[in-house]
């Protein structure tokens, strides 16, 4: 089994934009889709892991954690209602259900369809793409 400790966690979600993020409910499918995912190239450098009490630090809805630039920028987020504030949402609730949130670089779009096949493949749920001015809901 993985340690998690190894792989990056982030300590603010700050959606990076080229990025494919899934949910695993257990830390067994995770392993399995990380193992899928280094078979096919990417290194640990691609991947960030949010999980526990550091996830829900990191994840943080309304910025209470964090700067006041970070605040205030969830506080936009909030207000406008975005694509960004529904994935902080669902990020906050995937969190304190003990579920795991991985975040993968994405190159290019052959590897977003790569990578979005390994997430399915190993049962992850509310998959997005986050791009340079949108976030896309996958599944």
């Amino acid at each position: 089994m993985q340690n998690l400790d190894q792989l990056q966690n982030s300590e603010y979600f700050s959606f990076q934009k080229n990025h494919t993020v899934g949910f695993f409910d257990s830390r067994e499918d995770l392993d399995k889709a990380l193992e899928a995912l280094r078979s096919h190239g990417l290194s640990d450098d691609f991947f960030t892991i949010y999980h526990g009490a550091e996830g829900l630090h990191a994840i943080d809805p309304e910025g209470e954690e964090h700067s006041m630039l970070e605040k205030y920028a969830r506080f936009i987020q909030k207000i406008f209602g975005s694509g960004d504030w529904t994935l902080l949402e669902e990020a906050d609730r995937e969190m304190r259900d003990g579920h795991y949130l991985l975040s993968v670089f994405t190159e290019d779009d052959e590897a977003k369809a790569e990578i979005i096949d390994i997430l399915k493949e190993h049962h992850a749920h509310n998959i997005h793409y986050i791009g340079l001015i949108y976030i896309e809901e996958i599944s």
